[in-house]
């Protein structure tokens, strides 16, 4: 039964209520719904600063790591392209020095990074060609004065040299003695092969002037043909100061070593620096001078007197056009160019690779025609043959990939092109 004081509390409570106004504000209680608001309030606070820290890692670990890692491939890439354009450069100083022609090449010095909307890249890379200092050449033979060959002791190298930001490792790009290679830290990567000693012959192409071209755009090369000169030296010992060590010497030379009895391994040997071939027997010293981007000092080719000592009895060479044109998977067209499908070929003959011929306008014995290719990317050839009495003279071209080249033959101081659209190659 309710005391007297617990009915007169619910009296007073009843009358309080009674009396409220109408839409007056209710008392706050603890643990109302407007406190657990606020809690939820906080809780989306600290959930946009957790989003917004990880959005922040995301982000410095894709600037960090992913960047530099995309940044490096197109270094690399641009490496390997280098390459490619310094085997270029090698033929067109090569075709210059047999042909007496000037040409002409060119080097992309640095490459441009991919854009980028949520990230930074470095400044785009770079990188410097030039010619190095002067190499020492020395000829010794029997009865050989070197001062009657060499117009001048100017013999220099060509060198890449990159400026990369993550691809560090990528060392220099290097053209000497005939041969283009890559010379790494801890090892020489051999890009193309010699032509220095071969058949018999001592050949000394000597790059003649200065070139410096830094910068992220295309550095030109031009080579004009100096003077060339040539004589019979007998058991000569050839000095020259390489990059090279004495196992790429060996290997490159690994054709005359197998093909000569008067050369050996042991004949073939770098120390300090210096490579010496000792060599035995009757050899033709071949000196033609190239000047880069300039003439060089001892004049043009084309001042050249047209009987000087040592000079051979020059012949014409050029592309047998005709016997092209019947080559399987060759189709002549009417403005000049020759559409080579290397799928065709394979189908008909078994094999991919085209087969072309040059002749010369009297028949030679034992001279040297020399072959090159403008865009190595798209394919090689054999480099050289010696004519056998005959007018007729053969390289081998073997396609690597669908796009037009010119490949040129030279000999006797005189060459010709041939433009070429290779398509259809098989995988």
């Amino acid at each position: 039964m309710p005391t007297p004081g617990c009915r007169l509390r619910r009296l007073h409570s009843d009358r309080n209520e009674r009396t409220r106004p109408t839409g007056a504000p209710q008392p706050e209680h603890v643990g109302s719904t407007t406190l657990r608001g606020d809690d939820r309030g906080q809780a989306i606070q600290i959930g946009a600063v957790l989003v917004f820290a990880i959005l922040v890692v995301a982000l410095a670990l894709y600037q960090g790591v992913v960047v530099p890692a995309q940044n490096e491939e197109v270094e690399f890439d641009h490496s390997q392209e280098v390459e490619r354009a310094m085997v270029d450069v090698r033929g067109e100083l090569l075709r210059a020095g047999t042909t007496g022609e000037a040409g002409f090449a060119s080097v992309p010095l640095g490459t441009e990074l991919p854009a980028r909307l949520i990230a930074q890249n470095p400044q785009n890379p770079g990188g410097t060609l030039e010619t190095t200092d002067n190499r020492t050449v020395s000829v010794d033979a029997d009865g050989f004065e070197a001062e009657a060959l060499f117009d001048t002791a100017e013999n220099r190298a060509l060198e890449y040299r990159p400026n990369y930001a993550e691809y560090r490792e990528a060392g220099t790009i290097q053209y000497e003695h005939t041969v283009v290679y890559h010379a790494f830290d801890d090892a020489n990567v051999l890009l193309s092969g010699q032509r220095l000693l071969e058949d018999g012959r001592i050949s000394l192409v000597a790059l003649q002037g200065e070139l410096r071209e830094t910068g992220t755009g295309a550095a030109s090369v031009e080579p004009v043909a100096g003077r060339l000169e040539s004589t019979t030296v007998t058991d000569p010992i050839v000095e020259l100061e390489t990059g090279l060590d004495e196992a790429d010497w060996q290997h490159l030379l690994e054709d005359e070593i197998n093909a000569d009895d008067a050369l050996d391994a042991d004949d073939v040997t770098v120390t300090d620096g210096v490579l010496v071939l000792a060599l035995t027997g009757e050899y033709e010293l071949e000196y033609a001078a190239i000047g880069v981007n300039r003439t060089p000092p001892g004049g043009d080719r084309a001042s050249q007197p047209a009987e000087s000592p040592g000079e051979r009895s020059a012949f014409d060479v050029t592309w047998d056009e005709a016997t092209i044109a019947t080559e399987p998977g060759v189709e002549a067209r009417q403005d000049g160019l020759f559409e080579y499908n290397a799928s065709a070929a394979l189908e008909r003959t078994g094999s991919e690779r085209l087969t072309l011929t040059a002749a010369t306008d009297t028949g030679t014995d034992g001279a040297a025609i020399t072959y090159a290719v403008g865009d190595t990317a798209v394919g090689t050839v054999d480099e050289t043959d010696t004519t056998d009495g005959g007018i007729e003279t053969t390289t081998t071209f073997d396609p690597d990939k669908e796009g037009t080249v010119f490949v040129f033959v030279a000999g006797g101081g005189t060459g010709d092109r041939l433009q070429l659209e290779v398509t259809d190659v098989p995988e």
